[in-house]
């Protein structure tokens, strides 16, 4: 919840017969058929939950700046989550047609699920049907009720947990916005982007399929290729049942990899696919990190970003940030997400969506975010890297 800067973004250009009074009212009533976009986040005497409201605190802006300009203040100005501002949407008209810039909190939503709320724009925009969506869970029935977390470790958290207790504090909504405040005031994100034409990725996919590895490993390996000396790697795992429902159902994992130049490019692409593959099919790898969380105190996590970004001053704190990689040496090298095929349709009766753009998000524990996405057979990859003013 406090972790001041891990928004999802997109770009979307659009044109055709359509006035941006429409774009705004498809937008709104997007937002009314989410329940989660329907919704505000309580924070309880250390407890998380959505509660519904009579109406959207999601918001819809007009503006004629550049995506880039907004998009930065954009990060600077935080969330109301606790007032249900957990999606921003801006319009911005241009001589040619629209741009739109999607940006949403991470609690509220992942990648998929931003992409689903552009599907109801676009639907709405079109004149089609658009159905409402319950909010479903992503609480612990999304592990599987066999898992366990192993001795030392359980061991460790209880051990960290009782010292919290002790000598901790409850964090409320002025800590949340206080941490925003004080993490804007220091850092700030560059996004740039690259496109890989149809031809392109086609014979890029060839070459994976011949080789018996994925895209995303092989886009993951050609990034490290040119960057060795990072070492520790970051990728999602989702763990969606369905693909309606607007949640976040993405798990970090990180691994300890580094691109050795004394091997071949396939050869270092296939160690990382190997690796991938295993946190993918061993659940004690997958569900390794969301074990430790859901029996860790929530105070606590929140208290190792209060540490980290707001000089907040306790030592498992202290310990808890260098441990996750907020501070000191574990920081996240490079995350690498993929939406891989963008799902929303590309020509409309009136219009047509001409790009869209997923952009990574921004990461306190990470330097390097790359976010992968697919439209009209085309893959664009934006980059996101935090920075120091």
């Amino acid at each position: 919840l406090f972790d001041p800067c891990v928004y999802m973004r997109a770009l979307i250009t659009l044109k055709g017969d359509i006035r941006v009074e429409e774009i705004e009212e498809a937008a709104k009533k997007a937002y009314t058929q989410n329940e989660t976009t329907m919704s505000k986040v309580i924070l309880e005497e250390g407890k998380v939950y959505f509660q519904n409201m009579p109406r959207t605190g999601c918001r819809v802006f007009r503006d004629n700046r550049s995506w880039q300009e907004i998009r930065k203040e954009c990060e600077r100005n935080a969330f109301k989550i606790n007032e249900g501002e957990l999606f921003r949407t801006y319009i911005i008209e241009e001589e040619k047609g629209y741009t739109l810039m999607m940006m949403v909190h991470h609690i509220a939503a992942d990648g998929k699920a931003m992409v689903i709320v552009l599907g109801d724009i676009l639907n709405n925009l079109a004149g089609r049907e658009v159905g409402f969506k319950p909010l479903t869970s992503e609480g612990s029935e999304l592990i599987p009720a066999d898992q366990e977390v192993s001795f030392p470790i359980m061991f460790l958290i209880r051990y960290l947990n009782r010292i919290w207790q002790k000598t901790g504090r409850m964090f409320g909504w002025e800590d949340y916005y206080e941490i925003h405040k004080r993490f804007w005031e220091v850092w700030e994100s560059e996004v740039r982007f690259e496109n890989i034409g149809k031809e392109e990725l086609e014979q890029i996919k060839e070459e994976c399929k011949e080789k018996g590895i994925t895209v995303n490993s092989y886009m993951m390996a050609k990034i490290l290729e040119k960057h060795p000396e990072y070492r520790n790697v970051c990728f999602p795992i989702s763990l969606r049942r369905e693909n309606r429902s607007i949640t976040n159902r993405v798990l970090l994992v990180k691994t300890d990899f580094k691109y050795n130049v004394k091997r071949t490019f396939w050869e270092n692409a296939r160690k990382l696919h190997n690796i991938t593959r295993e946190f993918i099919e061993n659940k004690d790898k997958k569900y390794d990190m969301a074990l430790r969380v859901r029996w860790m105190d929530t105070g606590l996590l929140d208290s190792s970003l209060m540490y980290t970004f707001c000089g907040y001053e306790n030592k498992v704190s202290k310990l808890l940030a260098e441990l996750i990689g907020y501070s000191g040496k574990r920081k996240t090298h490079l995350t690498v997400t993929n939406l891989t095929n963008i799902e929303v349709d590309k020509d409309y009766d009136r219009f047509q969506v001409k790009s869209v753009a997923a952009i990574a998000p921004t990461m306190s524990a990470g330097k390097n975010v790359i976010c992968i996405g697919t439209f009209d057979g085309k893959m664009t990859i934006a980059y996101t890297k935090m920075k120091e003013k």
